[in-house]
């Protein structure tokens, strides 16, 4: 049986040893091959493995901003309620002072009702002329801050109110 070695020999006149070495020579012009042929694939993989670290970074930034952004919501989400906590806060406080002048109101209604009683002659009568007006004053004041929604000071209504109770001291001493 011949085999390719033999063959070449019968037929092609070359000597044994230079065909050794170019088979050797082949083999390592296929290994550097090979070996080109891996070191530009791990070349690849590598450009690929930048590639996608350069996008990871992208995609962590974005994260980063998106997580920045969710913050800065979150904060003034916080600070909107605060501004709505303080803004009950203050309607509540309104409507109680409300209430206090709507009661100091009835207060000197019930009181000018005393005084329209108690004032019988026509020589209280300028006394009664004189608390009248204080009253219809006062109940004035609380009806215009009432209107406008603003405040009379607690001791505003307190001097008027000592004031009328003074009148309404002077007119029992005259009965």
């Amino acid at each position: 049986m011949f085999t390719s070695k033999t063959f070449l020999v019968c037929f092609f006149p070359f000597n044994f040893s230079t065909l050794q070495i170019s088979e050797i020579e082949l083999e390592k012009n296929i290994y550097r091959a090979a070996q080109v042929i891996l070191e530009n694939r791990v070349y690849e993989l590598q450009q690929e493995n930048r590639k996608k670290q350069a996008e990871q970074a992208i995609l962590e930034n974005r994260i980063h901003e998106l997580q920045q952004e969710n913050q800065k919501k979150q904060d003034e989400k916080a600070i909107l309620e605060n501004h709505v906590h303080k803004f009950q806060q203050e309607n509540e406080k309104l409507i109680f002072e409300k209430a206090e002048l709507e009661l100091e109101n009835a207060m000197l209604i019930a009181a000018q009702k005393a005084l329209e009683n108690k004032i019988a002659t026509d020589a209280d009568a300028d006394l009664k002329l004189t608390v009248t007006k204080m009253i219809e004053e006062i109940k004035e004041n609380c009806t215009e801050a009432l209107g406008r929604s603003q405040s009379i000071t607690k001791t505003t209504i307190q001097k008027q109110t000592v004031t009328v109770k003074k009148s309404i001291y002077k007119l029992k001493m005259k009965a």
